[in-house]
C-alpha cells in the first residue's frame, strides 16, 4: 500500500522529503531534544510533521522580529528585487508593500532619478 493508500503510488520517489529532514537538521542550534529524537524515527509522518512545525516557528518568529525591528532594513536577490523589508523601511521610503513588492529593480526606490 503507498503513501496515501494506493498501490500505484509505491514507486513515488520520496527521497525529496528526506532531503529536506535532513536540511531541517542542519538546524541543530534550534531544536529542542523531542524534536532531534522525532526528525530521526523511522515515521516518515512524524519526521515531516516535526520539520513543517520546525519550520513554521522560525518562520514565525522571522516574521516577529521583521514587525519590531526598530531600524529600517531590506533585502534584495542578485537581480536586485526586494524580497524583505521591513514597516520601517516603507515609512522612510514612501512605498508600501505591495510597490516594493512589484518595483523591477531596488534602485528605483534607493536611488530615484530625482530625490527630493
Amino acid at each position: 500500500m503507498g503513501l496515501f493508500g494506493s498501490k500505484k503510488e509505491d514507486n513515488i520517489d520520496l527521497s525529496f522529503i528526506n532531503k529536506y529532514i535532513e536540511e531541517i537538521k542542519q538546524y541543530n542550534l534550534y531544536l529542542n531534544e523531542d524534536e532531534k529524537e522525532k526528525l530521526n524515527s523511522n515515521n516518515l509522518v512524524e519526521r515531516l510533521k516535526t520539520a513543517l512545525d520546525f519550520m513554521t516557528r522560525e518562520f514565525g518568529y522571522w516574521e516577529k522580529f521583521k514587525e519590531n525591528y526598530p531600524v529600517a532594513f531590506f533585502a534584495v536577490t542578485p537581480d536586485r528585487k526586494f524580497i524583505e523589508w521591513n514597516k520601517v523601511f516603507e515609512q522612510i521610503t514612501g512605498w508600501n508593500g505591495y510597490e516594493l513588492k512589484n518595483i523591477n529593480s531596488a534602485a528605483q526606490v534607493l536611488w530615484p532619478t530625482n530625490p527630493s
